[in-house]
């Protein structure tokens, strides 16, 4: 794995844990959505995703699934076209 390889997975490791902490946050407060973290190549990205979090846990069951803003890119993620501009 080369060195922009491994910043990407580094980015990726770092955005998945924040988005669980997010997933369990908004469990607590008996949400059924949340805000999270794009999950795209791009490490100066800072958009945001809602997702509905049954959508969240059973697309997290995947780990090659990435929660990714429409119009950017994962080049290692399958893509899962879901209704709306979230998945």
């Amino acid at each position: 794995m080369g060195r922009e390889e491994e910043g990407i997975a580094e980015i990726e490791s770092l955005l998945r844990d924040v988005n669980e902490h997010v997933a369990e946050t908004a469990e607590r407060f008996d949400a059924d959505r949340a805000n999270f973290s794009c999950e795209c190549d791009d490490s100066s990205c800072y958009e945001r995703v809602e997702v509905p979090l049954g959508d969240y846990e059973e697309f997290r069951d995947e780990s090659t699934h990435w929660i990714v803003r429409s119009r950017h890119k994962n080049e290692r993620a399958v893509c899962d076209r879901r209704e709306g501009p979230s998945l």
